[in-house]
């Protein structure tokens, strides 16, 4: 829960995408400024996005760096 995307913690960003890509590794994943634009900031969710995409991208992680989560799945290519 942040006022903004500038307002979200690195833990809860990091946190978010461990639950996504425990629980929807191929869904693709966007912002809510991307999908109502105009709407607030143009950057809206995009911390918690890019935090995504960085898990998905580091292939062979099992954890999100820094956070308690150990039940995320490996990534495989």
């Amino acid at each position: 829960i942040a006022n903004n995307d500038k307002d979200v913690l690195p833990i809860q960003a990091q946190n978010a995408a461990a639950f996504i890509q425990a629980r929807y590794p191929n869904l693709p994943v966007y912002g809510h400024g991307q999908v109502n634009p105009g709407h607030k900031e143009a950057t809206e969710g995009m911390t918690a996005v890019n935090a995504v995409n960085t898990l998905r991208n580091n292939v062979g992680m099992t954890t999100v760096p820094g956070t308690s989560i150990n039940s995320a799945p490996t990534i495989t290519g």
